[in-house]
């Protein structure tokens, strides 16, 4: 499981990982807040309709919209993308599932936030209480406030050290 911030880089660092690693897959949850612009496959993307007819393995309301974890099976290690509020609910369903926090500095989360029309989640000091937070419960912690690259390389050790530990 990911778990960090908005602006963090949790879905960044997760595609980006499934792309030179197939050992790797990544779980979309539903939601039914907008796309933002530029936004890849990240989520699948429902209406209210469709979100209250799926089921889901746990829901999320949070920042005015839906998001819900939908069953899934793989054979490659799966990579949640969770909120920390939603950690507790998914945490007992895995068990032996590791955590890995992505984080980056207050100004760094704000900043990002900005560039992708996104200050509803900007709180300073959410961010900062929500980092804290999770540093509690991470199996692993990941820095972002450095180039992509070198955070990838530190994900990437992060989850492959930590996938083979049962």
């Amino acid at each position: 499981m990911v778990i960090g911030p908005s602006g963090a880089g949790k879905t960044a660092l997760a595609e980006a990982l499934t792309r030179v690693n197939s050992r790797f897959e990544l779980v979309l949850t539903h939601t039914t807040r907008p796309r933002r612009p530029r936004e890849g496959a990240t989520h699948v993307f429902v209406t209210d309709p469709e979100f209250d007819s799926t089921p889901y393995l746990g829901t999320l309301s949070i920042f005015g919209a839906r998001y819900g974890l939908p069953n899934f099976a793989t054979g490659r290690t799966p990579l949640i993308l969770l909120r920390l509020a939603a950690l507790d609910q998914f945490a007992p369903l895995y068990p032996n599932a590791f955590v890995i926090q992505v984080e980056a500095s207050v100004d760094t989360l704000i900043e990002r936030l900005a560039q992708r029309g996104d200050l509803v989640r900007a709180d300073p000091e959410a961010l900062r209480e929500e980092t804290l937070r999770g540093r509690e419960v991470a199996s692993a912690i990941v820095q972002t406030d450095t180039p992509f690259s070198q955070s990838l390389d530190r994900f990437a050790a992060a989850a492959t050290s930590l996938s083979v530990v049962s």
